[in-house]
């Protein structure tokens, strides 16, 4: 019966409703729904899953992108068809840490050079510093050492920090370490929940 109200509801519409909830901990985000375009998945003869997928809602937990994103923000990440740039927050996996997904931002692409100066808190791209005035707080070093901060992100990956440098798991950290595009889920666009804290990323 259920079925069937939802199938009636959405029977003017191209968009398919998922739920996919999952645990997360820490650093981590939720996913909570998929949004499918009916004809692309129909068409295509996949089958209603949630793939391909076009967008996801997640739900953030943790603190590791304030004050950019607050524990409990719900933002709109696109999926399809998107390839990491430089500066976009984004949604990846890294099995070698652990199963729940992350958000972090994007330092660098491939053949970019990082550099990462404890002293002055700053990060260097290629030799230039970045205008970050989105992280929270002048970097420390964190509590496992220095870890990986000078390197050149090689062919087919990126380099992710959190903008709360100093509680943030990210590329920094040898267990997580450098990500390969294809653990990236998709690229975060908006906040979309609570209102007061709607915003374009």
């Amino acid at each position: 019966m259920f079925q069937r109200m939802i199938d009636k509801s959405m029977a003017k519409s191209p968009w398919i409703f998922h739920i996919n909830a999952g645990s997360c901990n820490g650093c981590d985000i939720e996913l909570v729904s998929v949004l499918t375009p009916r004809y692309d998945a129909e068409r295509l003869g996949f089958r209603l899953t949630g793939t391909p997928r076009q967008a996801d809602i997640v739900v953030v937990s943790g603190s590791s992108m304030e004050n950019t994103l607050q524990n409990g923000d719900s933002m709109l990440v696109w999926c399809l068809g998107y390839e990491p740039k430089q500066g976009d927050i984004v949604v990846l996996t890294q099995r070698s840490y652990q199963e729940d997904s992350l958000v972090k931002r994007v330092i660098a692409t491939e053949g970019q050079r990082v550099d990462i100066d404890y002293e002055t808190s700053t990060v260097y791209v290629d030799g230039t510093p970045l205008e970050e005035d989105y992280i929270k707080e002048a970097m420390k070093v964190p509590n496992y050492g220095e870890g990986v901060n000078h390197v050149t992100v090689p062919e087919g990956c990126i380099f992710v920090m959190g903008d709360n440098r100093n509680d943030s798991a990210d590329s920094r950290y040898p267990s997580i370490g450098i990500i390969d595009t294809r653990s990236v889920i998709g690229r975060a666009v908006m906040v979309v929940f609570p209102f007061p804290d709607f915003n374009l990323l």
